[in-house]
């Protein structure tokens, strides 16, 4: 299955409508959430930040270019144009080429493109903390102004056509092909370090090597770059970015064996999802594990969402990844589950009073378990509630679309009745058990991929009569070769609608 059917949980479901309405403390007129998470964003534009130019990161001192970046794009989604010029007007307005403050933020330093830092003092004449000029959050930034210019176009905006060229530019130039010779990828920028001093500084070095003096790609930040050059028309270098993602992918689950970070998984199925089912269902592998998958208790209720990694031993929501989560599951065909998680983040909103102003947030997680004990869970947190937006508006960030219900998909999720479930065991070896129930007789593919997307073996294509079914894999592929031990996808087919589930493994 791919949402959790507890008794609790669809309570919850039916109680916490998208469009449930609270009154507003000041006027008592009629807001919906969305409304007053908006309005949270906007309040703590103008109260947190010089100028009201940027937002926090949690109601402090912090701004940190991804939240920001996040935010223009919520508020270009809302109409609000005149707030996310606020925050573009900002770093566009930073693009001194004669800058020699290494403390600024600015994107030069020298007559050096060097790329924006990742977190400035808001209080503090914007000065950066020690931190890097990340290029994930550069590739960001990239995307916010490329959805300005759908949206609004650059022609009053010239500074914006400029600070666009010069963040695709940058990009480009920390490009390298993979010595392994697996495509290539964009090098991390500018760090902060050395790591073990105590007084590290910024721009210590530009990019990271291996222990073999091998430049090191970073995968979330190449998911980023992928999709910002893409809306660049730089398809060249885009493609081979997926192609070494593809194989880091593979390399990291299917031969190294470890779990990967969730956003590994929303993030890709949301930037390929228009390659094929393949990277649309890889939002399926941490929705129907339920090492991601919590329930929780939050503010009394029982809420369900997403943690941001397969461990069985916290019990904790992360806010962002479950708005990833539900705009993944929209983007892959899954209407009905992305609901489902869109109904259960209302159940983590907060009341806030900013400045005298009335407003809803989401924390960052549900609690401090799993490393996050620096959570306030009582304040709001600036990109959970701009992921809080995209998914209440079905937004794909990294391709700028918004998902359209049209006739095809209007009714597509309807694989709760075929009661899927893990196979079992897992790990296994030498054979496993995939177990469905068909509520009729149905023609069911039922096949085996590695985690480059390669058909392994067909187990099924055929009718199968109604009632519980069992299909053994026994880890051999389609030549009757046993399969090497690692990660591999099962994908069930039935009526054009498909799940796929991940299982180990262990020769």
């Amino acid at each position: 299955m791919i949402f959790p059917k507890a008794k609790s949980s669809l309570n919850n479901y039916s109680a916490a409508r998208s469009n449930r309405v609270i009154k507003s403390r000041e006027n008592n007129s009629a807001f919906s959430n969305e409304d007053l998470v908006l309005q949270y964003l906007k309040s703590i534009q103008d109260h947190f930040s010089n100028d009201g130019w940027l937002v926090p990161a949690m109601e402090d001192n912090s701004g940190q270019t991804f939240n920001n970046v996040v935010t223009a794009m919520a508020f270009i989604l809302k109409g609000e144009k005149q707030r996310a010029e606020r925050i573009l007007d900002f770093y566009a307005q930073r693009l001194d080429s004669s800058n020699s403050n290494l403390n600024s933020q600015n994107f030069f330093y020298k007559g050096e493109a060097r790329g924006f830092f990742q977190n400035i003092n808001l209080n503090d004449l914007y000065t950066p903390f020690i931190c890097d000029r990340w290029m994930g959050d550069n590739a960001w930034l990239l995307l916010a102004y490329k959805f300005y210019e759908k949206e609004y176009s650059f022609v009053d905006k010239p500074l914006y056509s400029l600070v666009t060229n010069d963040l695709k530019n940058l990009l480009l130039a920390l490009y390298t092909d993979d010595p392994s010779g697996h495509g290539g990828f964009i090098q991390s920028g500018w760090r902060w370090g050395p790591r073990n001093s105590t007084t590290p500084v910024n721009d210590y070095q530009l990019n990271v090597f291996d222990s073999n003096g091998n430049p090191v790609g970073h995968e979330e930040g190449n998911i980023d770059a992928y999709a910002a050059l893409k809306l660049c028309g730089e398809d060249s270098i885009a493609g081979k970015i997926k192609q070494w993602l593809d194989y880091r992918m593979n390399l990291l689950e299917n031969i190294s064996g470890i779990s990967l970070p969730l956003d590994l998984y929303s993030w890709r199925s949301l930037a390929f999802n228009s390659d094929g089912s393949y990277y649309k269902n890889l939002v399926l592998v941490p929705g129907n594990d339920k090492r991601f998958r919590k329930e929780v208790s939050f503010n009394g209720k029982k809420a369900t969402g997403f943690y941001s990694s397969a461990d069985s031993s916290f019990q904790n929501v992360w806010l962002d990844g479950s708005g990833h989560m539900v705009c993944a599951f929209y983007f892959a065909g899954y209407a009905d589950t992305a609901e489902y998680y869109s109904n259960q983040l209302d159940l983590f909103l907060i009341n806030r009073n900013i400045d005298g102003t009335a407003s809803l947030a989401l924390p960052y997680t549900a609690n401090k378990t799993g490393g996050y004990d620096w959570v306030d869970i009582n304040k709001g947190f600036s990109s959970s509630c701009a992921w809080y937006i995209f998914a209440k508006e079905k937004f794909n960030p990294f391709t700028l679309e918004t998902y359209k219900v049209t006739e095809i998909n209007k009714n597509e999720s309807s694989e709760i009745n075929y009661h899927f479930g893990q196979n079992y065991p897992n790990p296994f070896n030498p054979s496993t058990i995939i177990k469905f129930k068909l509520p009729k007789r149905e023609r069911v593919k039922v096949s085996v991929f590695n985690m480059l997307g390669q058909k392994i073996i067909t187990l099924n294509n055929n009718e199968l009569p109604a009632g519980e079914i069992k299909i053994i894999w026994n880890g051999k592929n389609n030549l009757g070769d046993d399969a090497a031990s690692g990660v591999y996808i099962y994908s069930i087919i039935i009526n054009k609608k498909q799940y796929a589930g991940k299982m180990i493994l262990l020769r």
